[in-house]
């Protein structure tokens, strides 16, 4: 869903205009609390995580169903 499916480029990643991004879903992240560590090279840096809104939720269900991609929903048999 990060990357994209389909023709085209990543999103961010534009460099030929003639190009399309490839069909993606947005998501959202956020930093994760209390959940600090520190690189390789001794940096101290905020572990950071992505959800899906409520919204977002309904468009990556879309997507997935767009793309032919088969899923079921928490509770289907």
């Amino acid at each position: 869903m990060v990357i994209g499916l389909g023709p085209g480029t990543v999103l961010g990643e534009e460099r030929d205009p003639v190009l399309p991004v490839k069909d993606h879903v947005d998501y959202s992240e956020r930093v994760k609390p209390g959940r600090k560590r520190k690189t390789a090279d001794g940096r101290v840096i905020e572990e950071r995580e992505k959800y899906l809104t409520p919204e977002q939720q309904t468009a990556a269900l879309d997507f997935w169903r767009r793309h032919g991609v088969d899923f079921k929903m928490p509770g289907q048999e």
